[in-house]
């Protein structure tokens, strides 16, 4: 834990960053595969906008 409070407040920034967007990433791919199908791509970005914006 240490190693990592040693790299720069700039550098920790972005690996804040990538793990919410890896974590968001690994919701919306749970997400999907419970559901078991859509029509269209579009209906996939509806889904996914819908369920996950407030």
């Amino acid at each position: 834990m240490t190693a990592f409070f040693q790299f720069l407040q700039e550098i920790r920034k972005v690996i804040y960053t990538t793990n919410f967007i890896e974590n968001l990433n690994r919701k919306i791919r749970k997400y999907i595969k419970l559901k078991l199908s859509f029509p269209a791509d579009n209906a996939v970005k509806s889904s996914v906008f819908f369920t996950y914006v407030d």
